[in-house]
């Protein structure tokens, strides 16, 4: 092995002036380097791009612009047939070498890409690729986007940037450049979500909205009663949007009152505390007089004190300790129902207050499988998101128990693109035969390519169904309800796949591939071919 020096290398850490990039071109050169070797002064071209696009890049050329150090100029021609670089991946190019090792400077020019879908042709020249930029808003607008960014648990490189969108490509808030995505390779925000994040008359909008929703909550609690739960958890409410109506005025009403009330409330737990310990003692006394009817009396009245101080809890708005002090005494009198009364009501406050996961919780604590599943219903209407992992999650359960239209829901967000082909060549994706006659052609390779489905996973799980027919000398002996069928759930990667037969030999003579989406039952694509190998 030569011993080789690096002499020119950027790679965007600096000020990068060798690397550009053509608005539009689904890749980006990330590193260039010329490395020369110190014995011989042969000199080689090293690049690695990255892939912009939804699709599989498969092949590359280019011309690079090489500048010498007498001043003169050469141009090396590059190019890469086997690529297949995944989309949101990096890859490094064959090495290419130069005629003369006394580089002084390298530009990059791509001139054609050819993908799964098409092919890219230059048409101009590279420039300074886009930078991020920030976004300038009202702080109101800024506000909301900012509380709506952390709800859906966005990328924090989203924040005070502003997407910029082209004619085939954009500039994520992130700052990442994407080239025909819906979504950013790298933070997987979609572009129709950044866009409505950065309308400000909307933001300013929604915000108006959710203060004045959360302005009725705390009217509506006070309504309710004026207990110091209620009145605590009001007076929160409005300070937490000082500035709307009369929200701070609100709140120091809801001070003022606790004020009066809370000195009152303790003097409640006290005398209840009283009673309690006069139960203990009282059951002590009986204990040692050996009076088990009196002792079942004392219980019943502890109980009875538990079960008053519980629902004493539940009437001032305090679910949470109400639902712990009611399962506690389960089988006194109606402590089961107002257990779930209680998760339920602390359900409807999560709810309310857009926490999915206790919301969730707490309906399925008061076996409210209804609440619980029109509480994922909402989420999955507000964040229809391929690429969200929640939405994932609760789309399964809701596709699984049928509820309202979640399998179209389904269908049409994670809709895949599969398409599937056979041959004798595990490297052909083009050819499409329906009999693989003699074991000359070799083996049968299937292929299948697929795109779309949940982006929050690297991978696509589709049920593969292979059904096959025996035969002997070229005749067919039974069909495919005669026979034991493969059945299972692979993995595929965006882009096109091989699946091994589970069934090849000399005697079989049909097969029948089915690719079926393994939650919704829908079928995807299939195929029937014959392998007789005569």
């Amino acid at each position: 092995m030569g011993n080789y020096k690096v002499v020119i290398r950027d790679d965007w850490s600096g000020d990068s002036s060798l690397l550009k990039w053509e608005p539009g071109c689904p890749a980006m050169v990330t590193v260039v380097q010329v490395a020369r070797n110190v014995d011989t002064s042969e000199a080689y071209l090293q690049i690695k791009i990255e892939n912009l696009s939804a699709d599989i890049l498969n092949s590359i050329s280019g011309i690079a612009h090489v500048d010498y150090a007498d001043g003169s100029r050469g141009y090396v021609p590059f190019s890469e047939l086997d690529l297949d670089l995944p989309q949101c991946e990096q890859g490094a190019l064959k090495a290419t070498a130069l005629p003369r090792g006394d580089v002084e400077s390298v530009f990059i020019k791509l001139l054609q890409i050819d993908s799964q879908q098409g092919k890219w042709h230059s048409t101009g020249e590279p420039a300074e690729a886009p930078e991020r930029e920030p976004l300038s808003m009202i702080e109101k607008a800024m506000a909301e986007r900012d509380r709506q960014l952390k709800e859906l648990h966005a990328d924090s490189r989203i924040a005070g940037g502003k997407a910029q969108f082209h004619q085939g490509w954009w500039v994520c808030a992130c700052g990442c450049i994407n080239v025909e995505r819906e979504s950013c390779h790298r933070c997987k925000c979609h572009k129709d979500l950044l866009s409505d994040l950065q309308d400000e008359e909307s933001l300013c909008k929604s915000a108006d909205i959710r203060s004045q929703n959360i302005y009725d909550r705390a009217d509506s609690l006070i309504a309710s009663g004026e207990s110091v739960e209620n009145l605590k958890k009001a007076r929160e409410l409005f300070k937490g949007i000082s500035g709307w109506k009369d929200a701070e005025e609100r709140a120091k009403e809801c001070s003022e009152k606790l004020a009066v009330l809370e000195p009152k409330s303790a003097k409640k737990r006290k005398l209840l505390l009283c009673l309690a310990t006069a139960a203990a003692v009282l059951l002590v006394f009986f204990l040692t007089a050996g009076r088990p009817m009196a002792i079942k009396a004392i219980t019943g009245l502890q109980k009875e004190i538990r079960y008053r101080e519980a629902f004493s809890l539940y009437e001032g708005g305090n679910y949470r300790k109400a639902y712990a002090e009611f399962k506690l005494i389960r089988s006194y009198s109606d402590a089961s129902e107002m257990e779930a009364k209680a998760a339920n009501a602390l359900a409807e406050d999560y709810a309310k207050e857009g926490d999915t996961d206790q919301a969730i919780e707490w309906f399925k604590n008061a076996d409210n499988e209804t609440g619980a599943h029109e509480v994922e219903y909402g989420y999955v209407k507000k964040h229809y998101d391929s690429s969200d992992s929640k939405t994932k999650e609760y789309m399964d359960e809701l596709v699984d128990v049928g509820y309202r239209d979640a399998t179209e829901l389904y269908s049409d967000l994670y809709k895949l693109d599969v398409r599937i082909l056979v041959n004798s060549d595990e490297n052909d994706t083009e050819t499409s035969l329906t009999e693989i006659g003699s074991k000359s052609m070799g083996d049968a390779y299937v292929h299948v390519f697929v795109d779309g489905g949940d982006r929050s996973q690297e991978e696509v799980d589709i049920r593969v169904f292979e059904e096959y027919a025996w035969g002997i000398d070229g005749e067919v002996t039974n069909n495919y309800s005669e026979t034991q069928p493969a059945n299972y759930v692979k993995g595929f990667k965006r882009g096109w796949n091989l699946i091994r037969l589970w069934n090849q030999s000399s005697v079989i003579y049909d097969h029948r591939i089915t690719l079926i989406e393994p939650v919704t039952g829908e079928t995807l694509a299939t195929t029937e071919f014959r392998t007789p190998y005569n």
